[in-house]
């Protein structure tokens, strides 16, 4: 689970830390301005209407090229999920600066309700742009998706979806591994995740009727599993999330 620490709009000449590791994990969206920046395997410049991510456990070195004004998102990650890091492409810049927008304001009137729900819409719109990305670079990884998507209420194996795919187990695992980071059954898992997170938010489906919609077992385990991906049971992310 991402906890909201704090968010505003600051203007800056220079970086008061220029390298080091980020004390609080940090998304800055540039409002005007340019930066270089080198994490890890990834280096260039980010600019106006660009999103870069600074998680608290990569080493990183960062140099101002240009006065800049960014939003500036100080966040936990209580669970210690994988974050992204570096320049994050997003196509629909519109959108997500109004997130930032609204959770500034919402940083301001000390709503820790709305303040989740707006950190969780921009790493929604995070996941997405990474989803899509996946799905145009791999052809094996989109079948497989696809088949998952079709059968996401029944109970299926690895071997189905590499039958689906056209591939061999070890072949599809090693497809998965590099364009999403998971194995194939993590990363069905997330989709019934995710799936059961759109419908408390969206529906008024009761606990038992989302974890058969979303191909669990049943209630028990399903909120189990749910309480360990987002670190909350689902009855309070409803409550958390709706508006």
């Amino acid at each position: 689970m991402l906890e909201v620490i704090d968010c505003r709009c600051v203007s800056k000449n220079d970086f008061m830390m220029r390298s080091g590791f980020q004390p609080r994990n940090a998304l800055f969206f540039i409002l005007n301005g340019e930066m270089s920046y080198k994490m890890e395997d990834k280096s260039g410049r980010v600019g106006k209407n660009e999103l870069i991510c600074f998680p608290d456990n990569i080493f990183f070195e960062r140099e101002m090229l240009t006065p800049m004004t960014f939003y500036y998102l100080r966040f936990e990650n209580a669970v210690r999920q994988t974050l992204p890091f570096g320049k994050i492409y997003i196509e629909n810049k519109m959108r997500l600066l109004s997130s930032f927008e609204y959770l500034v304001k919402v940083c301001e009137l000390e709503n820790d309700r709305l303040k989740q729900h707006y950190i969780y819409d921009i790493f929604a719109q995070i996941e997405t742009e990474r989803l899509l990305e996946v799905r145009c670079s791999d052809d094996i990884v989109m079948l497989a998706e696809k088949f998952f998507e079709a059968h996401i209420k029944e109970k299926i194996s690895i071997r189905d979806a590499a039958w689906a795919s056209g591939v061999s187990v070890p072949g599809l695992t090693l497809h998965f591994n590099k364009a999403t980071g998971v194995s194939p059954m993590k990363y069905l898992n997330n989709m019934r995740l995710r799936r059961a997170e759109t419908l408390l938010c969206r529906t008024d489906l009761s606990i038992a009727e989302i974890a058969q919609e979303c191909g669990f077992d049943n209630a028990y385990y399903f909120c189990n599993v749910f309480k360990k991906y987002n670190n909350i049971p689902p009855s309070k992310f409803r409550s958390m999330y709706i508006i």
